[in-house]
């Protein structure tokens, strides 16, 4: 299993902002210029999933797993054979 990781770090940017930017995944593809869509079915809650089509590609269903409000969450998506988790 191969595990990897990317950090930046930027100042002057409110914690709060980034979170509601985060969680607003219907917007998602409004600033990743490589999204189609994202369309979360129902609140940002576990257990509620979202669907996310990258150009060019299917779309995918995510499952919200775990949430830390105002700091982290984390998602899965199932494909066959392998689950790929975000955090």
């Amino acid at each position: 299993m191969w595990s990897k990781t990317h950090q930046k770090t930027f100042t002057g940017i409110n914690k709060d902002d980034i979170w509601r930017l985060w969680t607003d995944i219907n917007n998602w593809s409004t600033w990743h210029d490589d999204l189609e869509y994202c369309r979360l079915n129902g609140s940002f809650a576990v257990g509620n999933h979202f669907m996310l089509k990258p150009k060019g590609m299917r779309a995918v269903k995510i499952t919200i797993t775990a949430v830390n409000k105002g700091k982290s969450f984390t998602d899965c998506t199932n494909f066959w054979g392998a689950k790929m988790f975000d955090t």
